[in-house]
């Protein structure tokens, strides 16, 4: 009866383990999805707001087959953080609840980093204003069409947070609608403008073909990133932000637990061998 008591004792333990191990996964992913939204206000080319449905990153709530092909799409480019970053596959994680889509990539780095052309083309918008959801944004049209979009850039003075949203803070000298720019050039900087002002600072890198299609960055930046991506682990951590770090935590809190759940059987199994050792 002893043995058979221990034995479960164990058993509860290690699925114990396994359950907290699955909810830290899964506190992962929530604070992941539960991040505001990183998408744009639809905005005409005077910057008003338009009518539309869909805004100018590509973060339309559906997408069609052509779109999901288009998806795969690999664009030679200069990656455009120049400095330490961080980024995940996020295409198409839900958003409002799964309402719409992610249609970009978010590259954590730190506040006020570098911002560069990825490839040679023309500055078609410039966006200076810390309102709706973009924030200060940059659009860069390629030769070929295709339109690069720079969003959430910086709204503060150097080491601070202020938001008094200063244009040469978020905007490299000489940036302005209708100059050409190299890939490498100065663009502007990284920041929490708009929507991502209680987030950690990054850039929503979007691409869209010159269809019109909205492209995933993401394998078009893995070959760029020639400096070597952050771990993704460190770069979910990041993803989340201060604001869904308790999803973390309890994730966290669980995966511990349960180690200790499992540490203790194993103690109490031992000595119950002891004992039955010594007595025999």
């Amino acid at each position: 009866m002893e043995i058979v008591r221990k034995r479960n004792l164990s058993r509860f333990a290690r699925l114990l383990l396994v359950l907290a191990v699955s909810l830290a996964v899964s506190g992962f992913g929530t604070a992941v999805s539960a991040k505001d939204d990183d998408s744009v206000d639809n905005e005409d080319e005077s910057g008003e707001n338009s009518e539309s449905d869909d805004d100018e990153a590509g973060e339309n709530s559906e997408s069609d087959d052509d779109e999901e092909e288009e998806s795969s799409v690999k664009v030679p480019m200069v990656f455009p953080v120049d400095g330490d970053h961080s980024f995940i596959n996020s295409w198409h994680f839900p958003r409002d609840g799964g309402a719409r889509l992610h249609e970009g990539t978010d590259i954590m780095a730190e506040r006020h980093s570098l911002l560069v052309a990825t490839v040679d083309g023309v500055i078609e918008t410039v966006r200076h204003s810390n309102s709706g959801k973009a924030g200060n944004m940059v659009v860069l049209k390629d030769d070929s069409g295709n339109r690069f979009y720079y969003i959430h850039l910086n709204n503060d003075e150097p080491g601070t947070d202020n938001g008094v949203n200063l244009a040469e803070q978020a905007f490299a000298p000489g940036i302005a609608e209708g100059v050409r720019v190299s890939a490498g050039d100065p663009i502007g900087y990284v920041g929490d403008s708009g929507n991502a002002e209680n987030s950690s600072p990054h850039v929503h890198f979007a691409l869209k073909a010159a269809d019109g299609g909205a492209v995933n960055p993401y394998a078009s930046l893995i070959s760029a990133d020639v400096s070597g991506q952050t771990p993704a682990v460190f770069g979910q951590l990041a993803v989340t932000g201060p604001r869904d770090m308790g999803f973390v935590g309890l994730g966290a809190v669980l995966l511990i637990v349960g180690a200790l759940f499992l540490f203790a059987s194993a103690r109490f199994e031992s000595r119950s061998s002891a004992s039955t050792v010594s007595a025999g």
